[in-house]
């Protein structure tokens, strides 16, 4: 699968019981969605940039 994907990294679990092999799993998830939320955030981020320099009455600066 991750031959299509450029740029991709592709991790093998191996050895030990089915706990640590879990473990495992359980911490390269975290760290896969720990990945997606940075750019979510980062999209957001840059969106939010975007529509204040488009539109300048939507920030007041006369209080």
């Amino acid at each position: 699968m991750t031959q299509d994907i450029p740029r991709a990294r592709e991790d093998v679990i191996v050895g030990g019981s089915h706990f640590v092999q879990l473990e495992k799993y359980q911490l390269l998830n975290a760290q896969n969605e720990q990945f997606l939320a940075t750019l979510k955030f980062q999209r957001q981020t840059k969106s939010m940039r975007g529509l204040a320099h488009r539109n300048p009455r939507s920030v007041s600066h006369n209080p």
